[in-house]
């Protein structure tokens, strides 16, 4: 299980996580691999984190990077159109029949300041695309987002 977690509030927004990958022995078990999985990137002055299965996140980070160094999008412009490229990208996945599902995840966002405060979007493709704009609620002044990765939770408090 990868842990990542994100505070902010309206002028500041601070993101961490571990950066351990796992891979799957003979017998399809989990275990803890030599290799690490960057879980956030920082592009300018945003924030994009991608935790779950490391071949989707690789395959995400690459491509932020690279629309972000052609053009300019402000967080809420990312959060319009980043539910199409993530439900792409999760349909693209290769899936292993005969692995777990429960590790077959991915949890996304986008954090940046909007000229005003910092927003803050959460997508799960997986999920039907749920997503959460994290920065919505008029009674929220902080928001602290925890992302356990492989069950698929996320949960948002005050």
């Amino acid at each position: 299980m990868s842990l990542l977690i994100a505070f902010h509030d309206s002028n500041r927004a601070v993101v961490c996580s571990d950066d351990r990958a796992i891979s799957f022995n003979a017998a399809g078990e989990p275990e803890e691999s030599l290799e690490r999985a960057c879980k956030f990137i920082l592009i300018g002055a945003l924030i994009f984190v991608a935790v779950g299965r490391s071949d989707v996140c690789r395959a995400l980070n690459a491509g932020m990077r690279r629309m972000l160094a052609a053009d300019s999008f402000s967080v809420v412009e990312l959060a319009r159109i980043l539910p199409e490229m993530l439900r792409r990208q999760w349909a693209a996945r290769k899936v292993d029949p005969h692995g777990p599902l429960i590790y077959d995840a991915l949890e996304t966002a986008i954090i940046g300041h909007d000229g005003g405060r910092i927003r803050s979007f959460v997508f799960t493709p997986a999920l039907t695309s749920f997503h959460i704009n994290t920065s919505a609620f008029d009674t929220m002044t902080s928001g602290t987002i925890i992302a356990r990765i492989f069950d698929a939770n996320i949960v948002v408090t005050e």
